[in-house]
């Protein structure tokens, strides 16, 4: 007995389906890179609002107010909030990474403390707040990705 069995449609599926991942990947891409944006506005804006009084010093012909230990910092002259940036690496095409972060050495010290300061936090309580609105944003891009693909198809659902 001999059983033959030939599918008609392949080459077609197979172009929607590379058309489906890369309209996934791509409102994927997008979401990562908001989802750093969000952490940076986050981070500035705790930075900027926040007025913890702690102890008050001379640093060249500024006077700085130092915040509470636990506390964001102080800002004196904005240069912590300007620094702050959000850079997305790629892997091929796609965006595998996104960075929020600041190049000044002091962001650092401030963030996790040094022996002889405490922690003055204001990145990864930036992430914490913002992990539930991104989380969702990114999930949200996968659902949509996949129901645009559904309902572009013949008889797909939406």
């Amino acid at each position: 007995m001999k059983i033959s069995v030939s599918m008609k449609g392949l080459a077609e599926l197979d172009k929607k389906l590379a058309a489906v991942v890369k309209d996934q990947n791509a409102a994927l891409d997008v979401a990562l890179i908001e989802a750093g944006f969000r952490i940076q506005r986050e981070a500035k804006k705790s930075i900027q609002a926040h007025r913890s009084r702690g102890r008050e010093y001379q640093h060249g012909n500024v006077t700085h107010v130092a915040s509470k230990p636990g506390f964001p910092p102080n800002t004196d002259t904005g240069l912590l909030v300007n620094s702050v940036y959000v850079d997305a690496k790629e892997k091929g095409a796609q965006v595998k990474t996104v960075i929020v972060g600041t190049d000044l050495k002091y962001g650092k010290w401030l963030e996790f403390g040094t022996t002889r300061m405490a922690a003055r936090p204001w990145l990864f309580p930036a992430f914490e707040k913002t992990r539930a609105a991104n989380i969702n944003a990114i999930r949200a891009a996968a659902r949509g990705g996949f129901r645009k693909a559904g309902s572009g198809s013949k008889g797909g659902a939406a």
